[in-house]
């Protein structure tokens, strides 16, 4: 679609790239870009602009639906017949016509340089990085509101990724950023419900955090101390429970002495 893949020089040495269609009130007319005198910049700016054009010509089949149209003229004498074929399903009418025209699907017009395009192309032609383009003349004379402008400059981006694209006027850009911002956290919760639905609706975290609830409501008091494991046989406890976490060695019971060494015993007879 009015490519010309190499750079061409002018008279007075200019670099110069012609792609892409304009408007005009008679028709169309080829687009011509002045890349500069240096060959690098303008062949680094000449793949740019291709790359541009191409995103316009697929937003521009994106917003044109085919109309029909007839790809030949109708014979005078044309009919249509009909044949009925005998199959396993049943009977089935096929349609027969002869000299009937046929109809082809087309978009109308081509594609064309339009204000944000063309804002973006001269920022490409001088090397920027970031380009401010103002908002779509059939956008915002529709009455839509933020969100819908928010949306238009996402999917612009998405489809012109190689700049960084911002509106022109600074309160729709805030809010349109705003709006983007939303729907993007919004997108994130979902991604993460939709994974941990699918991991089962429960992660090794949260398994782990109920197991630790599970363990402070019976070994630890209220007052944040561990309980004290007891007996109830009047055994010493089994190793396996004085390993616990929560063990803690019993104190004498009050008013009766421990029990005295056979040394302890012999040395009162001295």
């Amino acid at each position: 679609m009015a490519k010309k893949k190499e750079l061409c020089r002018d008279k007075k040495g200019l670099f110069v790239r012609n792609l892409g269609w304009r408007k005009t009130p008679s028709g169309y007319s080829q687009k011509k870009f002045y890349l500069g005198r240096q060959e690098p910049q303008a062949r680094i700016a000449s793949l740019k602009l291709e790359q541009l054009w191409d995103a316009v010509c697929r937003r521009w089949e994106a917003a044109t639906p085919p109309t029909p149209r007839l790809s030949s003229k109708p014979n005078p004498r044309h009919k249509i017949t009909t044949e009925t074929i005998s199959t396993r399903n049943g009977p089935l009418t096929a349609l027969h016509s002869i000299g009937v025209g046929e109809l082809d699907f087309e978009r109308p017009g081509k594609p064309v340089w339009d204000e944000v395009s063309l804002t973006i192309a001269e920022a490409i032609r001088n090397g920027e990085a970031t380009v401010r383009v103002p908002l779509p003349r059939q956008l915002g004379q529709s009455g839509l509101t933020s969100p819908s402008i928010g949306q238009w400059l996402d999917q612009l981006r998405r489809d012109v990724p190689f700049i960084h694209i911002e509106l022109l006027d600074e309160e729709l850009q805030g809010e349109a950023e705003n709006e983007i911002k939303t729907e993007g956290d919004k997108l994130i919760k979902r991604g993460r419900r939709m994974l941990f639905q699918g991991a089962g609706g429960e992660t090794m975290h949260l398994a782990l955090d109920e197991y630790i609830k599970a363990l402070e409501s019976k070994h630890v008091n209220l007052d944040g101390t561990v309980k004290t494991l007891r007996t109830t046989t009047g055994k010493e406890p089994s190793t396996r429970q004085m390993s616990s976490p929560g063990y803690k060695k019993p104190s004498p019971t009050p008013g009766r002495s421990s029990p005295k060494t056979t040394a302890q015993r012999q040395n009162r007879h001295y």
